[in-house]
């Protein structure tokens, strides 16, 4: 499977290497690509999403490669412009449609609302959202771990029929 990683390489690092692990194709996205080791699975592409000039030489980079099968993605709001532009890297010659699993905080609220800082996925890519809230131990009120945000989103990649999920409390 080949599959785009944006956001892979700070919080969801774990599932990265879980996927890495598991011999998928990955193509990852990252502000610095020199800071990760190299595997025969595992490509890296320079990405800061801030300028016009670092997006269109990773688009030019990764069309490439083409017809991705998925892409995992966390991008925060000041970079949401890129998501629609990496999503149509996806295939569109099978006959279902491609996946993006997308991460988000938990400002999104209830994902079975829609989340309305995405913009309209593709027609050929079919999105599942990712909320991360906060968990409550000891009468306390704690953000999620690495450990628990990439086990959301190994949960999602193993389960494409969930369209929302929802981690933690929101």
């Amino acid at each position: 499977m080949k599959i785009l990683f944006i956001g892979g390489t700070g919080m969801l690092k774990k599932a990265l290497d879980t996927l890495i692990s598991e011999n998928h194709n990955l193509f990852i996205t990252t502000r610095n690509s020199d800071l990760y080791n190299r595997t025969p699975h595992s490509h890296y592409f320079q990405l800061d999403w801030s300028t016009k000039a670092s997006i269109d030489l990773c688009l030019a980079k990764l069309k490439l490669f083409k017809d991705f099968d998925l892409m995992i993605s966390w991008i925060h709001s000041d970079g949401i412009h890129i998501l629609t532009k990496f999503e149509d890297l996806l295939n569109r010659a099978s006959n279902k449609k491609s996946r993006s699993i997308r991460i988000h905080g938990s400002s999104v609220g209830d994902p079975s609302l829609g989340i309305q800082s995405d913009p309209i996925a593709p027609s050929h890519v079919i999105r599942q959202n990712i909320v991360l809230g906060h968990i409550v131990e000891h009468h306390k009120k704690r953000w999620l771990t690495h450990d628990e945000i990439s086990s959301a989103c190994l949960f999602a990649f193993k389960n494409p029929q969930l369209k929302n999920q929802v981690v933690g409390k929101l």
